[in-house]
């Protein structure tokens, strides 16, 4: 903190790596590490520095830390992987705010990969939360298409087994059932 209150950062660095390096289980020494990077502009340190502390905190059951940490992280760079955690977190607290939150964080996860399962289930999950059950059911939707076509007929056979009992006289759900029949007879 010396070093840092006379400007002298790259002594500092060295300083809070060592400390990591005496601790690296502990999240502090890497959030302090994580802000020296940050004021000397080195984003991927700092953002790796904050990943790291970000899965301690995790770890340590910390979530409201864990989310402050990830929001400072996401604030460098916007990185899919650290936006999913976010959102998860999120959405197990469980309110409709946090759940505003998570879809803010899965609109990162959906620009990288718009058919990733994960992403859209936490988003059908944040619509949940969000009383919204009728757009969860329809992103459901979506995921066991895109389930069938990527012939991950495990993942399909349960959304569609889920889906039989949230939206039975859905037309389309009707089709995905189906279609399911189809594919267990081709598979024999």
């Amino acid at each position: 903190t010396r070093l840092q209150r006379q400007q002298r950062d790259a002594e500092a660095i060295e300083v809070f790596r060592k400390a990591v390096s005496l601790d690296p289980t502990n999240p502090l020494p890497h959030l302090r590490l994580a802000e020296a990077l940050s004021r000397t502009r080195d984003a991927d340190g700092a953002v790796s520095e904050f990943s790291v502390a970000a899965a301690l905190l995790v770890k340590l059951g910390r979530r409201d830390d864990a989310l402050k940490v990830l929001e400072r992280l996401l604030h460098h760079r916007p990185e899919p992987a650290q936006a999913r955690l976010a959102a998860e977190l999120y959405i197990q607290r469980g309110t409709q705010a946090d759940a505003m939150q998570a879809l803010s964080k899965l609109q990162i996860c959906f620009q990288s990969n718009p058919k990733d399962l994960t992403t859209l289930d936490l988003l059908s999950r944040a619509f949940v939360v969000l009383g919204q059950a009728k757009k969860g059911i329809e992103v459901q939707k979506e995921m066991a298409r895109i389930a069938r076509d990527q012939q991950r007929y495990d993942v399909y056979y349960q959304l569609v087994e889920k889906l039989l009992v949230s939206a039975p006289n859905d037309e389309a759900v009707q089709e995905l059932a189906a279609a399911r029949a189809d594919i267990a007879e081709k598979q024999r």
